[in-house]
């Protein structure tokens, strides 16, 4: 009895153990369990099976490094007016001696005030017979271009060289000078600037004309001595002695 107990017993944990292996079909692998597992984006961080990996916070595709909103340029300081031909004059119009540099000293006509600032940007000459001399000053003035004319600084000059004597006949400049800048406004008061402007483009001077020199008149020759004509002879020089009268006649 006892035999056949234990033989039933054992019996029994065979067929136990045979159902546990091959009964029920298909199962389930570790490999199957994580390739058919649940889908992206629950939280679970297993995939779908196709070899893609969840991305965390949603699956979100990260932005490409430099591909977000541009930032916006520096801003660039720009003057308040660019002036192709500045208002100026001089009282230094007529060069000279030719050859030699001469100093033309230039002023605004229209007085910059307070809170304005004009930068000389361009210095033209215009006259076959002069030369000028860029970035010299003269007479203790500073050179005009890359001046800045302020309520303290009014003055500026410019070095222009005659080539040639003027003609005594002509009646009109035979070259002039045109300044170019920019206006700033250095205190931020626009109403200051556009009063500003407004007197310049009142002006209607907007050149500096220059004369050459003179030319030195020519010696004339000086006159030769004249000969002084021969001297008559005296009458005494000229009355022959008579001869005394002998006693015989």
């Amino acid at each position: 009895m006892p035999i056949r107990k234990m033989l039933a017993g054992l019996l029994l944990l065979l067929l136990l153990l045979t159902g546990c292996n091959g009964g029920g079909g298909d199962s389930t692998t570790p490999a199957d369990e994580v390739t058919t597992g649940a889908d992206p984006g629950d939280g679970t961080g297993i995939g779908t099976g196709t070899g893609d990996v969840a991305q965390e916070g949603g699956g979100e595709e990260p932005a490409e490094e430099g591909a977000g909103p541009e930032k916006p340029a520096p801003e660039t300081k720009r003057p308040y007016a660019e002036l192709p031909q500045l208002p100026a004059g001089s009282g230094d119009n007529s060069t000279g001696p030719v050859d030699e540099p001469y100093c033309v000293g230039v002023s605004l006509l229209a007085s910059v005030t307070d809170g304005v600032e004009v930068e000389v940007t361009g210095v033209d000459l215009q006259g076959e017979q002069f030369d000028l001399s860029q970035g010299s000053g003269c007479d203790d003035r500073p050179a005009c271009l890359g001046y800045t004319f302020t309520v303290d600084d009014s003055q500026c000059s410019v070095v222009v060289t005659p080539l040639a004597a003027g003609d005594p006949a002509g009646d009109g400049p035979e070259g002039q000078l045109e300044l170019a800048g920019s206006a700033w406004c250095s205190g931020g008061d626009l109403q200051v600037c556009a009063e500003w402007r407004s007197a310049a483009d009142a002006q209607q001077d907007r050149t500096i004309p220059l004369y050459l020199p003179d030319a030195e008149p020519e010696e004339s020759p000086s006159a030769s001595p004249s000969s002084s004509p021969e001297e008559s002879p005296t009458a005494e020089e000229t009355t022959e002695p008579v001869p005394a009268a002998s006693a015989d006649e």
